[in-house]
């Protein structure tokens, strides 16, 4: 469903407040492209966080340490992947 959200969408909805005169292709483009780009900025950034908990998540569930280890696992598996370093900025 958000795919179909286009910046021509947004403008009949007056949620944006762009010209997108047909005429003027160039300026259409750029928009479009603005937009695809924040969608996709914003779905790339989740990716190592969502790697990390699916990681930690899956270690739970196979027993590899006690209740008492969450945390600490957390925070190994955190430093060990080299890219989670990205999302997890300190």
């Amino acid at each position: 469903m958000a795919l179909s959200v286009t910046p021509k969408y947004l403008k009949n909805l007056g949620l944006l407040n762009i010209s997108l005169d047909p005429k003027d292709e160039a300026q259409s483009k750029k928009v479009l492209l603005n937009q695809q780009m924040q969608v996709a900025l914003s779905k790339l950034a989740f990716l190592p966080f969502g790697l990390l908990v699916d990681k930690w998540r899956w270690q739970v569930f196979s027993g590899n340490f006690t209740d008492e280890e969450y945390n600490k696992a957390w925070w190994d598996l955190r430093y060990a992947l080299p890219f989670a370093r990205l999302c997890c900025l300190s």
